[in-house]
């Protein structure tokens, strides 16, 4: 008796022992047993994987890297290559370079934090999180200019408010003293935390009788703090104008509002009114006064009311003094002003140092950077090494020695002055001599030690000499300024003297007033953030069970108003049987977070302060590998790190569900954990999962279609990372690999040749085209000693082993793929047949069998206890598309399976496999 089976579909994959033979499984019948360096075609065929291209070399060899996806656009994008202490850029071609040399940027950032980083992408900026680690910024500025900083937070996020009060002084030095006065007690840890202040101002009024220009005079110096409302009445008989003023520093003022009114008399016709007016201040403190200087004559009765208000300070704590004083620094420090939110403000005038000779008695003057060393051409044109002899003053004769010194500037160097402790600045001025010719652009600069360089002004000024440029801004404490000068036009020519360079700064008293102290969310001392992402327009940072999300729009600012608005920050905790720590959070229908204990969903559609609860949906725990998200499926990784998840809504429980997607092949998975994740969507949709031996698995996964389907993939090393970057035609797969003594990124080739020719199936490998037919392949110093495979012009070419880099061909060809070999390999499941007993499945064996290719070469065939054999194609050279018929030698055991496995570097597609039994 003779039968016939055919597997026209190989969509179940790879699945586990344990069920060979389950017939009640529909899966069974496109299920196979061993599919290894195989992919799944969505309509069910399986094809040999391409093989992995070389782009670069690691810096280490004997420390492991992560990969980052950064990606502005489907043309534009790269891998960020984590490594210890070190940021590298990849994309096919290799590394970025600039000047020769590969790029690269120093990274706080061990071996042992890539686990644990966390990261998320808002245009040409990478958001980056790590346990232990201050949150930080990676931004692109070009393809070579990389910069990473610490993210700079404001307006929070701080512990709830438990009582704390504090006072804030100037010292000596000028530096802020923040003293607690009961609760909270400063730590070291504490250093680099950001905090708030806040100060209630009390309502306050006045009735004033304006008959005078005393009395005018008198009013001016009422000033009023305000931030909200405001109430201006008006009685009585009189004329001329009364102007509601306002000032930012308390110094200078400008109109608010104006109001006029003509004196009634008994018997005339007049015209004027008293009047009753308000309005709101909003945002920073204001000032207002009421300008009375332009009243003419009458009696006025003024009523003027500013409602209670509550205003917060900002800052950092610079460096712990003791567990009751710590040294600050503030974002908004008042300007100049009558009634501070810290108190009394008393602002001391502040003249910068004579220079005696060479020698400053505060500070030191600096080129380019405070501290610089090198070498500057001094005013009569010889080089100086040190900024004390490159800041040798002359005054305008050019005969003494002065105040400050006189270089020469055509490219933007800052030259600048450093103070011993920080001042209040408002203004800087540069006295210059230019050239005969052209315009000029003058930049001032502020320097604080702790943020570094801002631009405080720029202004161009002509050719006229000397001349006297001053910058005016906002009130601002720092260690010390500069200004630079470059050529503004193409008339400009020659070289800027810099006569004087002064500064308007002030030294800065305060009295203590108490202020409610609110203490850092984050920090050494309190942890850092160690997850990140995106969801709804807002930045959401997360540490153990607590999250902080930003205002909308605004990815640094976590302010909360005191009315709440629905584009307010929002601080969420997770409410669960234990205490949760949250490993990611993704944007799926709903914002969704994993933790390590269980899977938590946003109740509301749209996250505001007011609707912001999160309602736990499962029980799985999720381990620290970036979750992916597929259409509306998030697909995470459970907390032992064994298993793979997706975790979707279900409109029939009204429920989020998570569906273990390892159950048909957990033999794949049994001892090891999931170490690496992404996903790839075209051309075939493939989860990419690598595991901590170096088994690189691939999901097939297209839920629409019930695809669900396993392959494993073996090189000649260790798989250690995945990440998918968008590519023109298909995605782009880089992997991190270790192969014996390097480590390498590499990048897996197309998935679509056309041509032998074209075909590239060798790993760590590289393909070259050459426009004149050569025998030489250079390039191969990776490879050093190795023997490779080699496909010249879609031929097979004996292997060879790589001596200096190189190897060398028969003959000169065009196309050449060289690299390591690998083996593909397919293995059908034992024989099964529905209805029939196991006696009389035993006795039937294989004879022959048919397989349909389609764009195939190479493989051998064979059934266990045979012999395998070459296949046999036409005589072409060509892929080939169509059946090829093999027979099978006599078959001893039970339940035989076919085999098909081929080592060389030609692409194998199977479209059906066709056994003959007997």
């Amino acid at each position: 008796m003779t039968f016939t089976k055919t597997q026209f579909s190989f969509a179940a994959g790879e699945i586990a022992p344990e069920l060979y033979g389950r017939t009640d499984l529909e899966k069974n019948d496109s299920a196979v047993a061993v599919a290894q360096n195989m992919l799944l075609r969505e309509q069910g065929g399986l094809f040999s994987r391409p093989g992995m291209r070389f782009a670069a070399r690691c810096k280490y060899a004997d420390k492991a890297v992560a990969l980052v996806k950064f990606v502005f656009s489907p043309t534009d994008n790269c891998v960020v290559e984590f490594g210890e202490k070190y940021i590298r850029f990849v994309t096919e071609e290799g590394y970025q370079t600039k000047n020769g040399q590969v790029y690269e940027l120093l990274s706080p950032f061990t071996q042992d934090d890539l686990k644990h980083l966390s990261y998320d992408q808002s245009g040409d900026v990478l958001f980056l999180a790590c346990e232990g680690k201050p949150p930080r910024t990676l931004t692109r500025v070009a393809a070579d200019d990389w910069r990473l900083e610490i993210y700079q937070n404001t307006h929070g996020p701080f512990e709830t408010y438990n009582g704390d009060k504090a006072t804030l002084s100037a010292q000596e030095d000028g530096r802020l003293l923040l003293t607690q006065l009961a609760g909270y007690q400063f730590a070291q840890d504490d250093t680099g935390g950001y905090f708030k202040l806040e100060k209630d101002f009390e309502a306050q009024s006045i009735s004033f009788t304006q008959s005078s220009a005393d009395t005018a005079a008198e009013l001016l110096k009422k000033v009023f703090p305000c931030a909200g409302t405001w109430q201006l009445d008006t009685t009585g008989s009189w004329t001329g104008t009364l102007k509601l003023e306002q000032s930012a520093d308390g110094v200078t003022w400008k109109a608010y509002r104006s109001y006029s009114s003509t004196l009634f008399r008994i018997g005339e016709s007049a015209t004027g009114q008293n009047f009753n007016s308000n309005g709101e201040i909003s945002g920073e403190v204001k000032f207002l006064r009421i300008n009375a200087t332009n009243w003419t004559e009458g009696t006025a009765y003024i009523q003027f009311r500013v409602p209670a208000f509550t205003y917060n300070l900002f800052g950092r704590i610079d460096e712990v003094k003791n567990a009751a004083e710590a040294y600050i620094s503030l974002d908004n420090f008042p300007p100049a002003q009558n009634k501070s939110v810290a108190g009394t403000v008393e602002y001391l005038n502040y003249a910068l140092p004579t220079m005696t000779g060479n020698t400053a008695p505060e500070g030191r003057a600096f080129y380019k950077e405070p501290g610089y060393q090198g070498t500057v051409t001094d005013e009569s044109g010889a080089s100086v090494t040190t900024y004390d002899t490159a800041y040798k003053a002359r005054d305008n004769n050019q005969t003494t020695y002065a105040l400050v010194p006189a270089y020469e500037y055509t490219d933007g160097v800052k030259l600048g002055y450093e103070f011993n402790a920080p001042k209040l600045i408002t203004q800087l001025t540069a006295r210059v001599n230019l050239p005969a010719a052209g315009t000029w652009q003058m930049k001032g600069y502020v320097y604080s030690k702790t943020a570094g360089w801002r631009e405080a002004g720029v202004c161009e000024i002509g050719a006229v000499s000397p001349n006297e440029q001053t910058l005016h801004f906002d009130p601002v404490i720092v260690d010390g300024f500069a200004v630079s000068f470059k050529k503004a036009d193409t008339t400009a020519d020659g070289v800027v003297w810099v006569y004087e360079l002064t500064a308007n700064t002030k030294s800065v008293t305060l009295s203590a007033d108490q202020m409610k102290f609110y203490a850092p969310r984050w920090g050494k001392r309190q942890g850092w953030p160690t997850s990140v992402r995106f969801f709804q327009a807002r930045l959401n940072w997360f540490n153990g069970f607590h999250g902080e999300l930003t205002k909308i729009d605004d990815y640094y600012n976590f302010e909360m108003s005191l009315k709440t608005k629905d584009d307010d920050a929002i601080s969420v905790n997770l409410k669960s049987a234990g205490m949760c720590t949250v490993r990611h959070a993704i944007g799926a229908r709903k914002l969704t977070i994993l933790t390590d204990g269980g899977e938590f969903v946003n109740t509301s559609d749209v996250l505001t302060p007011s609707a912001s609860g999160f309602v736990q949906q499962s029980n799985y725990g999720s381990a620290r590998v970036r979750p992916v998200l597929v259409g509306p499926r998030v697909l995470f990784v459970t907390l032992m790190g064994g298993r793979l998840c997706d975790l979707q809504y279900d409109y029939a429980s009204d429920n989020y569900q998570a569906e273990d997607l390892c159950a048909l092949a957990p033999h794949l998975f049994e001892g090891r954990q999931i170490v690496g994740l992404d996903y790839q969507s075209d051309p075939t949709g493939l989860v990419w999962v690598v595991l901590d031996d170096g088994t690189l698995l691939s999901l097939s996964y297209a839920r629409q279609h019930g695809l669900l389907a396993w392959t494993r993939h073996q090189t000649q090393g260790q798989v250690e990372q995945v990440c998918v970057l968008p590519g023109e035609r298909e995605n782009r797969v880089f992997l991190a690999v270790k192969r014996g003594d390097m480590r390498t990124i590499e990048v897996l080739g197309t998935q679509l040749p056309t041509t032998r020719q074209k075909a590239f199936c060798v790993d760590c490998g590289v393909q070259k085209n050459f426009d004149t037919p050569a025998s030489i392949v250079e390039g191969l110093d990776h490879l050093e000693g190795k023997s490779v495979s080699v496909l010249a012009d879609g031929n097979l070419l004996p292997n060879q082993t790589v001596k200096n880099g190189q190897i060398t061909l028969p003959y000169p060809t065009a196309c050449v793929a060289v690299g390591l070999a690998y083996t593909w390999l397919v293995k059908t499941l034992p024989l099964c047949i529905n209805g029939q007993n196991g006696e009389f499945i035993k006795r039937l064996r294989p004879v022959c069998a048919r397989i349909g290719l389609k764009n195939s070469a190479g493989g051998n065939a064979g059934a266990d206890g045979t012999q395998a054999d070459p296949l046999i194609y036409g005589a072409d050279g060509e892929l080939f598309t169509g059946e090829v018929r093999f027979n099978i030698g006599a078959v001893h055991g039970e339940h035989p399976q076919i085999s098909l496995y081929g080592a060389e570097p030609l692409p194998f597609n199977i479209t059906k496999i066709t056994v003959e039994y007997a």
